[in-house]
């Protein structure tokens, strides 16, 4: 069940981040800010789901 949710929590953070770099990106003119919260979301996403199934295995 660890897995789901790890799995839920790195998508979340992924399209959290993506939204974030779309309005950023919206009101600075500068599309860059949406690879930058896609790529700041996947990171954080991938941390966040890897010490959840790390946490399931101790």
């Amino acid at each position: 069940m660890r897995v789901i949710a790890a799995g839920g929590t790195f998508a979340t953070l992924t399209v959290l981040g993506l939204i974030a770099g779309v309005l950023i990106g919206g009101r600075t003119g500068q599309q860059l800010w949406v690879i930058a919260g896609l790529f700041a979301g996947v990171v954080a996403g991938g941390l966040a789901a890897i010490a959840m199934v790390l946490s399931e295995r101790r």
